[in-house]
């Protein structure tokens, strides 16, 4: 097993004001990796403000930003070592699902590569895909590992899903290319593929996974009959950091996954874990059957020594109250 040795390298994190993002910056800062946040925009201080406060003296961390399928990426990476790729479109739906959700999850990934074969400096790149991109809502497979794939083909009707999977196919194709050419393929790609990723943000920032859940919570909005994986947005960004650190990583893809639900049990365990508050939930689904429960579960990371998942309770545990404090939940007391 070879490990990288942090000598001060510089880590670019795109999607850095993200769920995600917001804590690979913290992470990476406290191993004390420098980190270089890719923004929207980053003149913007009130956006940049819980990321800068994870270095108060401006020593480790650096901004530069611009539009995902635009920016510059070979002149922004020079002299990087390291590449987090966790920009992309989080839309679920849109009227130009093409424009706005595919194309741009393609163009900003292959953007990143093509400019990491151009900077000798880079090592690595590690992108995020999803979960998504490994299997799919309502499959009746029992057993689901890395190794296996979405079967989604509408992009209409599933842009998100279908964007997943199209932009980490491409990333495979360029680096199989890459691989090939001497003078270009000095760095590594790893493909992380997270589950629907649940936990308290570092922000007030409500990302849409979680907004889903404020949704069932607070809106009686009745829940998909499905279930999905899911994981703490702790453990998805260690992954990224062991992923980096770890050479033998390199040229996979990681399924991370702490446990398979129906979105009828997160709600129902929040009620259960928080029963001092009347919530506004619509759980109930006494005409439908029971959704099929599958095994996710990765094959590689036990081999990176991942270790153990934050358990499902504490990952709703500790949403939930990051909700109640800011009050973007703000239920009624029972008597």
């Amino acid at each position: 097993m070879s490990i990288v040795e942090n000598n001060d390298n510089l880590v670019a994190v795109t999607g850095a004001t993200g769920f995600l993002g917001a804590y690979i910056v913290r992470d990476l800062l406290e191993q004390n990796y420098r980190v270089l946040a890719f923004v929207r925009d980053p003149y913007n201080q009130e956006k940049l403000k819980t990321l800068k406060s994870f270095d108060p003296t401006g020593s480790k961390l650096t901004f530069t930003g611009g539009d995902l399928e635009t920016i510059d990426y070979e002149k922004e990476l020079k002299n990087v070592n390291y590449v987090i790729h966790t920009a992309s479109p989080f839309k679920y739906s849109s009227p130009d699902p093409w424009g706005e959700i595919i194309n741009p999850a393609i163009n900003g990934t292959l953007g990143v590569l093509k400019a990491a074969s151009k900077i000798s400096t880079i090592k690595k790149v590690i992108v995020t895909s999803s979960g998504l991109a490994v299997y799919d809502i309502g499959t009746k497979k029992p057993e689901i590992n890395d190794d296996d794939w979405s079967n989604v083909q509408d992009p209409i009707n599933q842009p998100y899903p279908y964007s997943k999977v199209a932009a980490e196919k491409k990333a495979w194709e360029y680096i199989k290319e890459n691989n090939e050419n001497p003078s270009t393929n000095h760095f590594k790609l790893v493909v992380i593929n997270p589950s629907y990723i649940l936990g308290a943000a570092l922000s007030p920032l409500v990302n849409a996974s979680v907004a889903t859940i404020v949704r069932h919570l607070t809106l009686a909005e009745k829940p998909r009959n499905v279930a999905i994986g899911v994981v703490d947005v702790r453990d998805v960004s260690r992954s990224h950091l062991i992923a980096l650190e770890n050479d033998d990583a390199n040229d996979q893809r990681l399924l991370v996954s702490a446990k398979v639900v129906t979105f009828k049990s997160i709600s129902d365990s929040i009620v259960q874990l928080f029963p001092q508050f009347k919530f506004n939930t619509n759980t109930l689904n006494n005409e439908d059957p029971e959704p099929f429960i599958f095994n996710l579960k990765s094959t590689k990371l036990d081999k990176l020594n991942f270790g153990q998942f934050i358990p499902f309770d504490e990952t709703l545990k500790t949403m939930t109250k990051h909700l109640l404090d800011l009050k973007i939940i703000n239920p009624e007391l029972k008597n």
